[in-house]
């Protein structure tokens, strides 16, 4: 009888450090589902990222600096190989900040976002063609104070399971009489 407990607790300890070691980590695993592809089957990302690169530049606000000011946004998208459709979405947030240990953050704005598309798409959908650059300009006007983020995101889909992805932000601080921008969020000085 002793025998046949030991066994058992060794079974259960077992089946545990099986579980810490290998179920678990996979359990934060986020799912992604493709255009077309029923949320049902969760299909994960594939593929080398720098396949497709985005970057993202601004032109000098006009004067005076501060609310009203407006400036040009430049994204440019080059992938390595050919991709007809890729999806390209420029999103413009306010600056959250963390409050708290993980799992349990509480995330809130820094103030306004501060930032208002005034001209261009935020979404459009382009065919890349290999090792060429594509790019487009969107306006942006200075709003109010705050912190603003502009992120451009790129995502083109080559199977149902298979995609590649890259993205690129920028931080606008708007001050009442200057404007900083970012490349780098740990740069930035908070008020």
């Amino acid at each position: 009888m002793k025998l046949l407990v030991v066994g058992l607790a060794g079974v259960i300890i077992a089946c545990l450090i099986f579980t810490a070691v290998v179920a678990l980590p996979w359990s934060e695993i986020v799912e992604y589902f493709s255009p077309g592809v029923s949320p049902d089957i969760p299909t994960f990302p594939i593929g080398d990222n720098s396949m497709i690169m985005v970057n993202l530049s601004i032109s000098n606000f006009t004067e005076p600096l501060g609310p009203g000011s407006e400036a040009n946004v430049t994204v440019s998208v080059t992938s390595r190989k050919e991709m007809s459709n890729a999806r390209v979405q420029i999103e413009l947030s306010p600056i959250y900040i963390g409050q708290g240990i993980w799992p349990n953050v509480t995330w809130t704005p820094i103030g306004s976002q501060g930032i208002d598309l005034t001209d261009g798409n935020l979404t459009w959908t382009i065919t890349l063609p290999a090792n060429t650059s594509v790019g487009t300009n969107i306006k942006i006007k200075a709003t109010e104070v705050g912190f603003g983020v502009i992120t451009a995101t790129v995502i083109w889909w080559e199977t149902s399971s298979t995609f590649y992805k890259s993205e690129a932000s920028l931080y606008v601080q708007i001050l009442e009489d200057k404007i900083v921008v970012y490349n780098n969020p740990e740069t930035i000085i908070l008020p």
